[in-house]
Formats: C-alpha cells, structure tokens, sequence
C-alpha cells in the first residue's frame, strides 16, 4: 500500500506543497505509516515517488526521510527501487 506518495519537488528535494505537510509538517508522514499499519498490520507500506535513479537533491532528500523515519520507529523496512 502506498501510504507516501510524491512527497518531493523534483528540483531541489523539498516537500511539495500540500495541506497535510502544511498542517502537520514532516509528522504527516509517521502519522500516515503508523495509521496504515494500524489499519492492516500485515500489508506491505511504501513510499511511492519517482526520479529517484540518479545522485540528486531528490535522492539525498529522500535516503534523509527513511533515515530518519527509521530512527522514529514509524519505518522498519530497508528501501527498494522499482521501475515499472
């Protein structure tokens, strides 16, 4: 299940705008993975963003994010990257 999706601007790695990040800031994010587990214990949580091939603000943004969801607890999966 997706729970994080497109969470950054392609040119330099920052959040897109969006009323959850406006409102809750980078929490959204724990928020979103701990409700999604909440809900099915079971299933499968991604991030789900793209131009992630290559070395980058994005990347760098991203690898930060998981880094950090980790060390929370709200993440316990090592990051895969799939092309479709």
């Amino acid at each position: 299940m997706d729970v994080v999706n497109e969470v950054f601007n392609d040119d330099d790695g920052t959040f897109r705008n969006c009323v959850f990040y406006n409102v809750l800031g980078e929490s959204c994010i724990d928020l979103g993975f701990q409700a999604a587990h909440a809900a099915d214990p079971e299933t499968n949580l991604y991030i789900n963003d793209f131009n992630l091939d290559g070395a980058g603000p994005k990347v760098d943004a991203m690898l930060a994010l998981v880094e950090q969801l980790q060390s929370r607890g709200s993440l316990s999966m090592v990051p895969g990257h799939r092309v479709i």
